[in-house]
């Protein structure tokens, strides 16, 4: 059975010893991840992709996280990293205006979406 790191079950030696360690891990993790974050790669999202979670937080449908994790990821393909950084620029909770932008930034993915079925290997 594991205990946890820190917690009043513990003797104070194994607290201290938890939160020394959790003191000297946490800059270095986050060190780490600024290290690495130049060399991760891009999401390959699709154009439908986009378009759906657009219209998914348009109509409200849309998961906090499925937005979280669109608007912090980059995308590979510039036209949909170009919606995808402006869509992070709207500020939240999205108000009138904020759904104007978004209504017009849905229309610039399904116009990509459009243009993708016409011409399907030209996309991207």
């Amino acid at each position: 059975m594991t205990r946890a790191l820190i917690s009043p079950k513990n003797s104070l030696i194994r607290n201290v010893v938890g939160v020394v360690f959790l003191v000297l891990a946490i800059p270095i993790i986050i060190v780490v991840k600024l290290i690495a974050m130049p060399f991760e790669k891009p999401a390959d999202r699709a154009a439908g992709e986009v378009v759906r979670l657009l219209r998914d937080f348009h109509n409200g449908t849309g998961d906090d996280y499925d937005w979280d994790d669109f608007v912090n990821v980059p995308i590979a393909d510039p036209r949909l990293e170009s919606i995808r950084e402006r869509a992070f620029a709207l500020k939240l909770p999205i108000d009138a205006k904020g759904f104007g932008e978004l209504k017009l930034l849905l229309e610039e993915a399904e116009a990509i979406v459009q243009a993708e079925s016409l011409h399907p290997l030209n996309g991207s």
